[in-house]
């Protein structure tokens, strides 16, 4: 398996092997390799190395302490708008973040600063795994997994087989026709278990803070396990949904009705899911991994 002692052991499991450093770095300035120089000199256990680059100086580097994601989004937006009031195009700035759950907090900042934005990749609540959870709130907290009614059928078909439960495409259209009762007993039976759970999870958003529902709903759904068996990509949805979760404490604190609360989280994510999607040649902030 992957192990950094691979490599830090490599000479000595291979004595005659010829070790060439590569130090010099094309695209960085000096600036800023030095600054990565000195974080990387901390890593006591590594084999020695120096970038170094013909390249000019460059500019000097900030650093800023944010309280959290939120604090740190916004002075992420508030520095865009500065430089854009200074003349700079938003097409000339790009915002680069480790993980992809990172754009959530980012995105919002800046669609509250009115600053117009990119995300090159999928926007957060353009998520599958993130458009699933909100489903399940929706569809739970409305109906508890009726499927007749227009306004639910497509969050019921959507969750439906999330994650995976059997049930295929022409089971779905038996159910959503109102053919229930010519599937076999042990798919109905399945289907009883999920409204069931629906139920369950209504009963949570209405006696539970928000984020303790959406907690469930990652558990009690099998989504979790699947995610954890789902290699890496499996990690970063989780991620993703702990972001999700992360999002809806905010509502947690908030006074007013349960119901209220619930409508309001699913109207935010909603606002910013259907923000208009910019095209490569409009001139705005890029936000990226």
């Amino acid at each position: 398996w992957a192990s950094m002692k691979n490599i830090l052991e490599f000479e000595r499991d291979w004595p005659n092997a010829k070790v060439v450093t590569l130090e010099e770095n094309y695209r960085s300035t000096q600036t800023i390799l030095n600054a990565a120089n000195q974080v990387i000199e901390k890593n006591k256990h590594r084999l020695p190395k120096t970038l170094f680059t013909k390249n000019v100086g460059g500019e000097r580097m900030g650093l800023f302490a944010g309280l959290d994601e939120a604090h740190e989004a916004q002075f992420v937006a508030e520095r865009a708008q500065a430089l854009i009031g200074a003349g700079m195009q938003p097409k000339e700035i790009a915002v680069l973040f480790r993980a992809n759950f990172q754009s959530r907090a980012l995105e919002e900042a800046f669609m509250n600063t009115d600053i117009p934005y990119q995300v090159v990749g999928i926007r957060f609540f353009e998520r599958k795994e993130v458009k699933d959870m909100l489903a399940y709130v929706r569809l739970a907290y409305q109906q508890a997994g009726a499927a007749e009614e227009p306004a639910h059928t497509t969050d019921f078909a959507r969750i439906v087989n999330v994650p995976t439960r059997g049930i295929g495409k022409v089971t779905l259209l038996k159910i959503l026709a109102g053919r229930e009762g010519e599937l076999p007993s042990a798919m109905r039976q399945k289907l009883s278990a999920l409204r069931a759970f629906l139920a369950r999870i209504k009963e949570t958003l209405e006696h539970e803070p928000l984020s303790a529902a959406l907690t469930y709903i990652l558990n009690g759904s099998g989504l979790e396990k699947a995610f954890r068996e789902g290699g890496e990509e499996g990690e970063e949805r989780l991620l993703n949904i702990r972001e999700l979760v992360s999002f809806a404490r905010r509502y947690d604190a908030r006074e007013g009705e349960r119901g209220a609360l619930v409508e309001a989280f699913l109207q935010d994510a909603a606002l910013q899911s259907d923000q208009d999607e910019l095209q490569e040649e409009k001139n705005a902030v890029r936000l990226m991994t």
